[in-house]
């Protein structure tokens, strides 16, 4: 099975990822979505290519020089699962959300880390795709806070970008 851009990025309700201390007297959920499930070979694809390559080049150097590499593959094989792995808990500990008065990036595999943001200091919110992001139909939501967009206050991998960005528009009009 692939991942989808459609599923992993839909709204969820607050009931079920939102973890209680991180909302505030009177706060609520407006939108809570995860990344795509793209976000996990997104974010592994440099180890994964050099896994490739390294097993490649074994195998060749194997049977051009009759040399046993199949250690040196297995470790390279070994590396790759581990970063899926590891991206795949990254994946399950992301959420990114849209309160009445914040927007916040919640990750963490072991610890949770909070990136929050009023929406009053936000000056802009863009649409971004890099090249891999255009391929898989996805977006990521960029936060002007000061003079630039803040690479903490992204939320990365999103499908549906034009939506999300239309209802963190909303949110922000009605704050300020």
């Amino acid at each position: 099975m692939t991942p989808s851009a459609e599923p992993a990025s839909t709204a969820v309700t607050e009931d079920t990822l939102v973890p209680e201390q991180v909302l505030d007297e009177g706060e609520f959920v407006i939108l809570a979505i995860k990344p795509s499930g793209w976000f996990v070979l997104l974010v592994s694809w440099p180890v994964l290519a050099i896994a490739a390559v390294v097993v490649v080049v074994g195998y060749l150097a194997g049977e051009a020089f009759g040399v046993p590499c199949q250690t040196v593959m297995l470790f390279a094989l070994a590396a790759a699962c581990a970063r899926v792995v590891l991206a795949s808990c990254q994946w399950l500990g992301r959420l990114y959300m849209l309160t009445n008065r914040r927007v916040l990036r919640i990750g963490g595999i072991i610890r949770m880390d909070v990136f929050a943001c009023p929406l009053k200091k936000i000056r802009h919110v863009q649409l971004h795709a890099g090249p891999a992001e255009r391929v898989l139909a996805l977006d990521s939501l960029l936060f002007t806070i000061g003079e630039a967009p803040s690479p903490a206050a992204s939320w990365n991998n999103i499908s549906r970008g034009e939506e999300v960005l239309r209802i963190v528009n909303e949110a922000i009009r009605r704050e300020q």
